[in-house]
């Protein structure tokens, strides 16, 4: 045990490689050298002087070479001696077989690992290593032996050793070499341009592979070509990219009409823009406690193998991802945001995972999250006025209007939504969606500023009911008669419900009811309100006279006090 030669040194430097002694850095070097990893044990301290691969005992431990203790999941592939583990397979040696200065008797194990199960030992330990970066890619099943026997020569050679006789080679079921039928007429269909079989040939056959036929033997080294597209990609890089012809793809003579989805999108989209709304792209992953705050983490779906703790489940709720890019912004100083995100929510399913079923139940929405200055910026020419309620549903009818649809705001009581302002969005009896201030406790959790405010709207609900070729009806050539209605009605009658039963009992005549004064006094019983509307009266095929409206009218109001107990206003 020495340092390595200068030369050796230089080399592994040049690859960012920290030379350490004679031992280990020829195992580093025969790794860069033939993209096989392998490792040194020190034999005298391999119980009964035997390698054995297994998974790991029950509450089995192993102490890597980075000095951690880490507790083995069942799934862990390791390298044992005789009594314990001491290496996790593919990844990382263990520290109690580990090459010291006293080393005098060198084990080498050289071995191919399962990408899929390296991999997964990687990713749950949390440990990237030049060994499982190589294994979880892919390595040449073939070249075992000879890596082992190379990097047997160097430390001989550069640790004064000798290498005994003979090795244990376990190879209970050869891999046997893929052979993939390669089609010419398939050759010029994905380069657009005719390729000579012979020049496949010398192209295929300089890289390695074996033809017989119409097939190529592909070698053990090229674990990554698996299938004819595989072998055309070989061809298509060797002769070159740009001998690929430029041309318009068949067919756009004869394109399908934009699908509705597509221009539904496209208007949503171009809706929120034109309120100055700010698209945002965040993960689907959240952390649990920001579904806590909205009191949606109910059995969430929980990520077996997260980036982090803090993208360990699946959001069921958009709003956990965007009011959290509020307390961002807001730590940078923003005087004000506009936000939303076109994404999808995931619910847990009873029924999922039976079969082919999904575990989860996935909704895509667009929601979006409004606060601060109105104008995002303090200007000398505008008041600081700040973003309310009526930002985030102006948002939300620009939406609708983009689709020619129109909704009633129905109050009702979310966790999420402050009790003084939060609204159902309905249309023709289907709830579209849902706008609020976002609750205190919610806010204190989150720890966001007062004053947020959101929406959320799924999107097939918004494309079923979207009218996106709306029909014109030509205009009158009759003049129209307004007339003026006001009622006392209880207070909790909103004015959408109100309008809406006017409208019918108008009908043919009455073309328009709108709401153009409210009052709640002293002149009025406890528990009432006065809603007055604008009532306009028009026919498309004659000029009304006023007994048509008078009566038109009456039913109206007679139809009002019989159905909700109103009055007529004195």
């Amino acid at each position: 045990m020495k340092p390595s030669p200068e030369w050796l040194q230089r080399r592994l430097k040049a690859c960012g490689v920290r030379a350490i002694n004679n031992l280990v850095d020829v195992t580093n070097y025969v790794m860069l050298e033939h993209g096989q990893p392998l490792h040194a044990f020190d034999l005298d301290k391999i119980a009964g002087a035997q390698i054995v691969v297994r998974l790991p005992r029950p509450n089995e431990k192993l102490t890597t070479l980075d000095g951690k203790e880490r507790a083995l999941d069942a799934e862990d592939l390791l390298i044992c001696d005789r009594d314990r583990p001491l290496a996790l397979a593919g990844v990382m040696g263990g520290a109690t077989s580990e090459v010291t200065d006293s080393t005098t008797r060198v084990l080498l194990e050289c071995a191919t690992f399962q990408p899929t199960s390296v991999r997964r030992t990687s990713k749950r330990h949390g440990l990237h290593t030049e060994s499982s970066h190589r294994f979880e890619r892919g390595t040449d099943i073939g070249s075992v032996p000879q890596v082992a026997d190379r990097a047997a020569q160097l430390i001989a050679e550069l640790g004064g050793g000798t290498v005994l006789p003979g090795l244990v080679d376990t190879y209970p079921k050869p891999v046997e070499k893929k052979k993939i039928a390669l089609r010419q007429p398939r050759v010029a269909e994905l380069l657009g341009v005719e390729v000579p079989a012979a020049e496949c040939a010398r192209v295929l056959t300089a890289l390695g592979f074996v033809k017989s036929g119409e097939t190529y033997e592909v070698p053990l080294w090229r674990p990554d070509v698996a299938r004819e597209e595989d072998l055309i990609e070989e061809i298509a890089r060797i002769r070159g990219y740009d001998a690929i012809p430029l041309m318009l793809p068949k067919g756009l003579g004869s394109l399908q009409p934009e699908k509705p989805q597509v221009t539904a999108e496209r208007r949503i989209r171009n809706a929120l823009a034109g309120e100055g709304v700010d698209e945002v792209v965040n993960y689907s992953f959240v952390a649990p406690a920001e579904l806590a705050a909205f009191q949606a983490g109910q059995g969430a779906i929980t990520l077996s193998n997260p980036l982090s703790a803090e993208q360990s489940v699946m959001r069921t709720t958009l709003y956990a991802s965007l009011v959290p890019d509020v307390v961002r912004s807001v730590r940078h100083q923003a005087a004000g945001v506009r936000f939303y995100e076109w994404g999808r929510s995931y619910r847990p399913d009873p029924e999922g995972g039976k079969g082919d079923r999904p575990v989860a139940i996935e909704t895509l929405e667009v929601a979006g999250v409004l606060w601060g200055l109105r104008d995002r910026t303090r200007s000398w020419t505008a008041k600081d006025a700040a973003v309310d309620f009526y930002d985030a549903k102006a948002a939300v009818e620009a939406v609708l209007s983009a689709l020619h649809l129109e909704a009633s705001w129905v109050p009702f009581e979310s966790p999420w939504y402050h009790p003084r302002a939060s609204a159902q969005v309905i249309s023709g009896g289907t709830v579209l969606g849902t706008v609020g201030e976002l609750h205190p406790r919610a806010a204190r959790a989150l720890d966001a500023p007062a004053g947020v405010f959101l929406f959320q709207l799924e999107v097939e609900k918004l494309l079923a009911a979207s009218r996106l070729d709306p029909k014109v009806a030509p205009l009158s050539a009759y003049p129209s008669v307004r007339r003026d209605l006001a009622l006392v009605v209880k207070s909790e009658m909103s004015q959408a419900q109100l309008r809406q039963l006017i409208l019918e009992c108008g009908k043919p005549l009455l073309a328009d009811a709108q709401v153009f004064d409210v009052y709640a006094g002293a002149q009025l019983q406890a528990g009432t309100k006065n809603v007055a509307f604008a009532l306009e009266y028009r026919s498309a095929e004659r000029t009304l006279t006023d007994d048509e409206v008078k009566a038109a009218h009456q039913r109206i109001v007679d139809e009002v006090q019989k159905q909700l107990g109103g009055a007529l206003r004195a």
